[in-house]
Formats: C-alpha cells, structure tokens, sequence
C-alpha cells in the first residue's frame, strides 16, 4: 500500500504542474516527464480543486497537501 501512496503522491505533483506551467519537467521516482506541454490548460487558477476518495491516515495526509 506504500507504494501505492507514494505513486499517488507524485502522480497528482506532476498534474498540478502539468496545469500550472508552460513546460514541464518533472523525474521522481515512479514518473518522469520532459519538455511536455499541455495545450489544454484548466481555466480555474491555479488549478481545479483535485478528489481524492479513499480511507487511512497515509491517505489523508498525502492528498491534504
């Protein structure tokens, strides 16, 4: 389940910056992205709020983040 938390944790920090910058380039552990661009940027600032469903303490302190 670790792991799993950890892939969740990184995989919403890399959307926030899918959204929130022109270019991203993002290496963490499960995920890396380079010079990727997204032309469909969200037109809530900075980004749409993100829901995350779930139960467990490792849970609810990643997504509150």
């Amino acid at each position: 389940m670790k792991i799993q938390i950890e892939q969740l944790a990184e995989a919403v920090e890399l959307i926030k910056r899918i959204w929130t910058q022109e270019k991203t380039n993002f290496h963490g552990k499960y995920y890396t992205a380079r010079d990727l661009v997204s032309y469909l940027k969200p037109l809530q600032k900075p980004h749409p709020p993100i829901s995350v469903g779930g139960k467990g303490d490792k849970l609810l302190t990643t997504v509150a983040c």
